[in-house]
C-alpha cells in the first residue's frame, strides 16, 4: 500500500466515521434521545459523540487537504497522526466501560456499542496515517549512494 493508497483510505474511514458521528450527534442533540437504544456518555454535559464527530470532522478536512494537495503533505500527515491518536484515546475512554458491560450480559444492538465503533474506526485511521507518514517518509528520502 503506497502513502496516497493509505491517505486514501483514511478520507474513505473518516468521511465513514463523521457521518456516523453525525447521525448519533442528531439523534441525541435534536431528537433527545440516543440511537441503539444504549446510554449517552457525556462530557461538559454534551454527548460524547459530538466530541467523536468534531474529531472525525477534522480528521476528513486534513485527509481531503492531503489528498487534493490543499496543504503541505508532511505537515498534514503529521496533524493527522495526532488527531487520529487523541480520537482513539478519546473514544477508547468512554468505548472500554461499556464493552465490560457485556461481560455482564449486557446486549447492544451493533454488538459493540457505539463508542467502541468510534474507537475501531480510529484505530483504522490512526494505522493507515502512520503507514502513510512512513511511506511517505521513506519516498522522500535521499538516497544515498555507496562509496568504496
Amino acid at each position: 500500500m503506497t502513502a496516497s493508497q493509505a491517505t486514501k483510505a483514511a478520507l474513505g474511514l473518516s468521511i465513514a466515521g463523521t457521518l456516523f458521528a453525525g447521525f448519533l450527534t442528531f439523534s441525541s442533540m435534536v431528537l433527545k434521545r440516543c440511537a441503539f437504544g444504549e446510554p449517552c456518555p457525556r462530557l461538559f454535559n454534551l454527548p460524547t459523540c459530538l466530541f467523536g464527530f468534531a474529531f472525525f470532522l477534522t480528521l476528513a478536512l486534513l485527509t481531503a487537504a492531503s489528498v487534493f494537495k490543499l496543504m503541505e503533505r508532511k505537515t498534514a500527515d503529521e496533524l493527522i497522526v495526532i488527531v487520529a491518536a487523541g480520537g482513539t484515546i478519546f473514544a477508547l475512554r468512554f468505548a472500554l466501560p461499556e464493552v465490560a458491560q457485556i461481560f455482564g450480559g449486557r446486549h447492544f444492538a451493533m454488538g459493540l456499542p457505539t463508542c467502541a465503533w468510534g474507537g475501531i474506526f480510529f484505530i483504522a485511521v490512526l494505522t493507515l496515517s502512520i503507514i502513510a507518514y512512513r511511506r511517505r517518509r521513506s519516498e522522500e528520502a535521499p538516497v544515498v549512494a555507496k562509496t568504496n
